[in-house]
This record gives C-alpha cells, sequence and structure tokens, in this order.
C-alpha cells in the first residue's frame, strides 16, 4: 500500500519480491521463534520479562499481543509453542577478508553471531512449511554494514525416501532468505529449491548431507560501475546448486564443508551475467560442557561478465577466529 498510495515512483520488481517473499520467510521464523519466548502462563515478573523479549524478536507479534490483551491475559499456550528440537549457536569472533589472497587483507574485524536450528526434520517436524527452519544472523562491527549477513533456510516439504534403524533420506522443497554485505561483497535473495536431505547414524558420530538445485526468483549482486548506471548493485532472477555435509558427534557438529554456485543474470542495473561460487570450511571444538572454540574459511569468487563493460573477476578468502555457546 505504501508503494501505491504513498510513494511517487512505481513498484519496483525487487520490492515486489524481496518484501513479499522475503518478508513471508522473516515473519514465519521470528513468529516461531518469538512463541518459545511468549509464555501465556507465566505471571509476575516473568510474565513482563517475556513479554519484552519476544517483543524484541517479533516487534509485529509483540505489538499484536498487546492490542489484543494477550500480553497480560494468563491462558493456555499454543499447542505447537515449542518445537520438537531446538539448537543454538552463539559466537563472539575476528574475521579477516584478503583480496585475492589472504596476505593482502584489509584489517581485522570482531563480530558477533547468532544462529538457531528450529526443528528436526529427521525427527518428523516435517508436517508444516516451517516446522524445521535456521535462522543465521550476524553483526559486524567496523564494516560497512552492522548487518553482516542474514539468513533463512525453511523446510515447506519433505518426501521420505528411505529410512532404517541408523539412516534418514529425505526429498525437500525448501525456501530461502540471504542477505551478505560486507567490505568485499555484496550478495542476496528469495530462492526456493528442490533438495536431497540425507542423515546417517554411528555410535557417537552422525554425517547430515545436503543437496539442493536452486531458483532464484531475484538474485542481488554488486556493480562494479556504479558512476555509469547509477545503481550500486544488478538484481535478476538464476539457477543454482549448493552441497554441505557435516560430521556430527554427540549431535553436535564438529566438522562441516559446502559449496554454493550461482549464476544470476540481471534485469536491472548493468546488462551482465553474474557467476558466483562460496566455499566455506569449519571446525567447531569443544571444550567445556557448551562452550568451545573455533576455526572457519570462506572463500568467495565471483565472474562479472558485462556486456558494455570490461569484465571483473573478484576473488576474496575469509578466515574466522571465534569462541562460542552450543546448546544441542
Amino acid at each position: 500500500m505504501w508503494e501505491y498510495l504513498m510513494e511517487t515512483h512505481h513498484p519496483s520488481y525487487n520490492d515486489w519480491i524481496a518484501t513479499s517473499i522475503g518478508g513471508a520467510a522473516f515473519g514465519e521464523s521470528l513468529h516461531r521463534l518469538s512463541a518459545m519466548v511468549f509464555d501465556n502462563t507465566a505471571t509476575g515478573s516473568n510474565r513482563t520479562w517475556r513479554e519484552i523479549g519476544g517483543f524484541l524478536v517479533n516487534p509485529m507479534g509483540g505489538l499484536n499481543r498487546i492490542i489484543h490483551g494477550d500480553a497480560t491475559r494468563v491462558q493456555r499456550n499454543p499447542a505447537d509453542r515449542l518445537p520438537g528440537d531446538f539448537h543454538s549457536n552463539f559466537e563472539v569472533g575476528l574475521r579477516t577478508i584478503g583480496e585475492d589472497q589472504m596476505w593482502e587483507s584489509d584489517t581485522t574485524r570482531v563480530y558477533i553471531r547468532a544462529a538457531f536450528a528450529y526443528g528436526d526434520p529427521f525427527g518428523g517436524d516435517t508436517e508444516k512449511p516451517f516446522d524445521s527452519f535456521t535462522f543465521d544472523l550476524q553483526l559486524n562491527f567496523g564494516d560497512v554494514s552492522g548487518i553482516g549477513h542474514a539468513k533463512i533456510n525453511g523446510l515447506l516439504f519433505a518426501y521420505p525416501l528411505s529410512e532404517s534403524d541408523n539412516s534418514t533420506h529425505l526429498l525437500t522443497a525448501n525456501q530461502h532468505f540471504t542477505y551478505i554485505n560486507n567490505s568485499a561483497y555484496e550478495l542476496g535473495g528469495q530462492t526456493f529449491s528442490a533438495g536431497y536431505l540425507s542423515k546417517i547414524d554411528g555410535n557417537d558420530v552422525a554425517l547430515v548431507t545436503k543437496l539442493e538445485a536452486n531458483g532464484i526468483l531475484m538474485g542481488a549482486t554488486k556493480s562494479d560501475y556504479e558512476d555509469f548506471t547509477g545503481r550500486s548493485y544488478c538484481y535478476g532472477p538464476g539457477l543454482g546448486f549448493s552441497f554441505a555435509t557435516s560430521l556430527l558427534r554427540n549431535n553436535r557438529p564438529f566438522f562441516t564443508l559446502g559449496h554454493s554456485s550461482n549464476w544470476i543474470t540481471s534485469v536491472n542495473g548493468d546488462s551482465a551475467d553474474h557467476y558466483i561460487t562460496y566455499t566455506y570450511g569449519r571446525l567447531d571444538l569443544p571444550i567445556q560442557n557448551f562452550f568451545g572454540l573455533g576455526v572457519e574459511y570462506n572463500l568467495y569468487h565471483a565472474e562479472r561478465k558485462y556486456d558494455d563493460f570490461p569484465d571483473v573477476i573478484q576473488r576474496n578468502p575469509e578466515v574466522k577466529l571465534y569462541m562460542n555457546w552450543m546448546a544441542y
């Protein structure tokens, strides 16, 4: 309504898709996360702090509770308030991004990250969309943007292929929201994917593997010729695929390896095709109880092929050293 009735410019395609589809992913995930904080049976100071905490997680949900009187009314909680499984990871550390090579790096900066895994597709949390999802938010300090990345991967549908005492294999449909913005690169998009998801259990060790073919409804990445086009980024549809595998010990990941490749063709901004790959490896070492240390390596590579300007190839490695608190 704001775009049509208040602004002087026509709504843009990226506003249509990012606000509606991306907003649905954010709205559903924040609604479910805030429902874990809100407790309709609580009273006194416990109730007050829960309402404040839930409001911070989901401001519109908290406002609706105030308007409808649910913020103070003592009643039953919804039956699906808590997921069957929930994992969280909070980490603080240092990150350094290189320019082509790691030793050609810029300033080392501090970051804070919070990641949540809601539900377990291998445990049957697949009945409704977003019964299982991951939510990942990173805050960067001293960089071009305070929000370094925000990622949501929601399970829409799962079909069991096979299941045994020590393995489960699923075909999945998924929705993804991606936003990355730092001094080296920019990438965002609204994506739907078809995937294969499997888990093989050993004694204390498990292997989780994920393969996905992606259809990018609207992706965006940086432009190298803002002075000519007036736009700092290009956006358009595209395709991609991704792969990730994790080794878990006592249900806690200690080694993860992944890769994604994407092609985005620009429909606004420069006339160009963007080929973007992202490879990462992560090692988490538990120290005591929930506390641990870790190291992560990321490699971003992009080839931007312009119709009217010289092509650009960009390579940026990144190293993170961190301490974290995991609840599994």
